[in-house]
């Protein structure tokens, strides 16, 4: 199987937790990759987190489907905060992936998180 972890939101939330699954997934013969709406600028922040042992493809606001496709994978699964930025272009209005600026109607996806309670 190809799995393919997020950066923004699901690998850097808890690097030392998805390390342990993303190493489990290794030893038990499983490609995996990292795939990020960043630009290759972020190279050396995201190295800093993912390590240099496996690939990162670098998005760069195309859908990741694509861009992992054009880098030659055809991923099985995907660890995704955001699962609308596998399917569809997203472009972001700050230097980091974290201000979605609106798509086109037939292409908005918005996607809520569930926040607990504070009461």
């Amino acid at each position: 199987m190809i799995v393919c972890f997020d950066f923004d939101g699901t690998f850097a939330a808890d690097p030392v937790c998805m390390g342990k699954i993303r190493d489990t997934l290794v030893q038990h013969g499983h490609t995996v990759i990292l795939c990020t709406q960043r630009s290759e600028n972020f190279r050396s922040d995201v190295e800093e987190i993912w390590g240099t042992e496996l690939p990162v493809v670098y998005a760069s606001g195309v859908a990741k489907k694509t861009a992992c496709a054009k880098a030659g994978y055809k991923v099985d699964i995907w660890i995704e905060d955001n699962p609308a930025s596998v399917e569809l272009p997203l472009v972001y209005s700050g230097d980091l992936p974290n201000e979605p600026v609106a798509q086109p109607e037939r292409e908005r996806v918005i996607i809520r998180r569930h926040e607990p309670d504070p009461s």
